[in-house]
C-alpha cells in the first residue's frame, strides 16, 4: 500500500513539474 501511495505522489509531482516547467 505504501509503495503505491509513493508512486501516486511521485507521478503527481512529476506532472506538476511538467506543467509548470514550460510555462
Amino acid at each position: 500500500q505504501s509503495s503505491s501511495s509513493l508512486v501516486a505522489g511521485t507521478s503527481s509531482l512529476l506532472i506538476s513539474v511538467g506543467l509548470l516547467g514550460p510555462s
